[in-house]
């Protein structure tokens, strides 16, 4: 591409903007293309470009039979990286191969007169260099010439991956709270009354699903509206443009002005020196700015959560650089976040006060039943027993997810013996997992620098895992080693193994295989296990073939 120096100023007055789309579009050498020189384009096509570019939303047009692509600033994050300069200008088909059987159609309809409307459309684009799941509300409506023909088609877009995942998520979450009751009813008769305690546990739960709902259906409607406050900063006055929702956004008046150093005050003030500092970034070395923050209120003293993202464009002079964004109230995803957690501690809470007081009399009981001699309810005791425990280390487990998520648990780092650990879990399972044979390897002491109680959890669970996973009596091997500056531990069992596509998912939340449908668990261990490896800088992954087991791996820093 070549400027064109010849460009006059009333002819060219629709491409006159300060956008990095309207220069893209002058900057081109157009002479060659279908829409030949730009002084020879219809002043409808112009007319149209013109909106386009001025609209803070993201828009595109496609002109003519050819369906010839323009977008402003804001349609751009949708192309990514790898369809974005090149599609300015040409058969937007070309520029959407991947996804033209689907929409090809769609404008072909409008060519004919009509408009298309579309929410949460599923669309798998290749924007990045890799294909990726994306959902969009889109509208498509014909531009009508003045003898009554359709010239080409005006697209209004908004992207709406990021909620259209936080409802598969809930789903997902749904499903989760959903399986625990099933399991807790296939429970003994001695569990009847924790069973009745679950019935209303769960009608409580659909309750609080309702409230979410209700929840989402707001932040929809609100994302609808594209209720933005828009700001614009002059890097050299500082001057401080802002329109009137941001204003009431930071708890002023309409009419009131705002300055910048004003605005970083009414940031929350463990949040102000890290908004302040990246914004001087951004505006001084073209660095990210995408941050979330709590802000509260001048005149209203309210608390919200707001996400401010801008970016940094150079002024052709050279001489200063403007810096404009958007700013959104994300109060509502911020609390249903926050109500999610308290309701899975919640309830973990309430479960695990029951079992506690049946677990205390369950051991009475067998007390009791040894000292009479019946040896004939040792058996259906024990089994009972056992039950308690699993749905007692269940819980424990929403618990812990619970305090990850709230940033509530806290790593108790001290120096100590991870072999040594690992040798009174061994003794530990031989009581515990009378199923299997398990056996450590790696006497040699292994000095680290972790929580002690939080590397044994991760331990057990890999262990319970491969325990639940392999048959009754075959061997799960434990191993740990120094390597360089790090120590390794290794789980190895002889059980049904892992699909190669399977083992990158295995440490997300709620995550369980496609072949594991007849064994309890609700992937939560694994997830767990990751985010306690990951808060001590170590790393943890899995090595498997499906049918000949499974060795899972951690690392942790060596003690200095």
């Amino acid at each position: 591409m070549m400027r064109n120096e010849n460009l006059t100023q009333g002819a060219f007055s629709f491409v006159n903007g300060s956008s990095e789309m309207a220069s893209l579009i002058r900057m081109k050498n157009w002479s060659g293309s279908p829409l030949g020189a730009l002084e020879s384009w219809p002043e409808m096509l112009k007319s149209m470009i013109a909106t386009v570019l001025a609209s803070p939303f993201p828009m595109h047009i496609c002109w003519g039979k050819q369906l010839f692509l323009f977008y402003n600033d804001a349609y751009r994050p949708i192309l990514g990286s790898t369809k974005h300069p090149v599609a300015m200008g040409n058969p937007i088909g070309d520029s959407f191969p991947e996804v033209w059987e689907q929409v090809g159609p769609l404008y072909q309809t409008v060519l004919e007169g009509q408009s298309v409307r579309h929410s949460d459309r599923e669309l798998i684009l290749n924007r990045n260099g890799s294909p990726e799941t994306c959902y969009f509300d889109f509208s498509y409506s014909p531009i009508i010439g003045r003898g009554g023909q359709v010239l080409g088609v005006m697209t209004y877009v908004v992207e709406t991956s990021v909620r259209k995942f936080a409802e598969i998520e809930k789903l997902k979450l749904s499903k989760s709270v959903y399986a625990i009751n099933e399991e807790l009813t296939t429970s003994n008769e001695e569990l009847v009354q924790a069973n009745e305690e679950l019935m209303a546990v769960q009608e409580h739960l659909k309750q609080t699903i309702n409230q979410l709902e209700e929840s989402d259906t707001s932040l929809r409607l609100a994302v609808e509206a594209a209720d933005f406050g828009i700001w614009h900063i002059h890097s050299l006055s500082r001057d401080f443009i802002t329109t009137p929702r941001l204003r009431e956004l930071f708890g002023l008046g309409h009419f009131e002005k705002i300055i910048i150093e004003q605005a970083i005050t009414q940031i929350r003030e463990d949040f102000r020196d890290y908004v302040s500092t990246t914004l001087e970034n951004a505006i001084y070395n073209n660095g990210e700015y995408d941050v979330t923050y709590p802000v509260i209120g001048l005149n209203d003293n309210k608390l919200r959560w707001l996400r401010a993202i801008g970016r940094l464009r150079a002024d052709p002079s050279g001489e200063f650089s403007d810096f404009t964004g958007v700013v959104m109230d994300v109060s509502d995803i911020k609390k249903d976040e926050e109500r999610k957690n308290d309701f899975i501690g919640m309830v973990s809470h309430e479960l695990k006060t029951p079992l506690t007081s049946i677990s205390a009399y369950l051991q009475f009981l067998e007390m009791q039943i040894s000292k009479a001699g019946a040896d004939n309810l040792q058996r259906p005791v024990a089994r009972v027993i056992m039950q308690v425990r699993k749905m007692s280390k269940m819980i424990e487990g929403f618990l812990d997810l619970a305090r990850f998520e709230s940033a509530k648990i806290q790593l108790n780092r001290e120096i100590f013996d991870l072999a040594g650990l690992c040798t009174e879990l061994e003794l530990e399972f031989a009581d515990q997992i009378g199923t299997h044979i398990i056996k450590f390897s790696g006497k040699e002491s292994v000095m680290v620098f972790a929580d002690r109680d939080k590397i044994a959890q991760v331990i057990n669970n890999l262990v319970g895992n491969a325990a639940k996973y392999s048959p009754n009596g075959s061997t799960i091997l434990m191993s740990c080693v120094r390597k360089k500056n790090i120590a390794m531990v290794s789980i190895q069992d002889q059980g049904i193994g892992v699909e190669g596509n399977e083992q990158v998912k295995l440490f997300e939340r709620y995550y369980r295989g496609e072949n594991n449908g007849t064994i309890a668990g609700f992937g939560i261990g694994l997830y767990l296990s990751a985010e306690i490896i990951n808060r001590h800088n170590g790393k943890i992954w899995v090595e498997s073939e499906a049918g000949n087991g499974s060795t899972f791996w951690f690392t942790v820093p060596l003690a200095n």
